[in-house]
């Protein structure tokens, strides 16, 4: 995966398609220790809703060391909308 791309995918991760989806999980396979790889990883599938989200966390959260921040990229979208919805 490109550089380029991953930032892009980072920024948004929406973006991520099918096969960027297996480029990404492989990423992750070769570089267990990436975070950003694997926060992006366990965003993409939370994203979309898939049944390996929950397998993937609870395997994941071993190589990711601040956990507070994973959970802050997760719900990015969540706390927005809370933000807005309170002013």
């Amino acid at each position: 995966m490109r550089r380029e791309k991953f930032i892009e995918f980072i920024r948004h991760p929406e973006k991520v398609g099918t096969d960027d989806l297996q480029e990404l999980e492989a990423l992750v396979e070769r570089y267990p220790y990436f975070q950003a790889a694997r926060m992006l990883y366990l965003k993409v599938l939370y994203l979309q809703a898939g049944t390996r989200f929950r397998h993937e966390l609870t395997s994941s959260t071993v190589h990711i060391t601040d956990h507070k921040q994973l959970l802050h990229y997760l719900n990015q979208l969540y706390l927005a909308k809370q933000r807005i919805s309170t002013h």
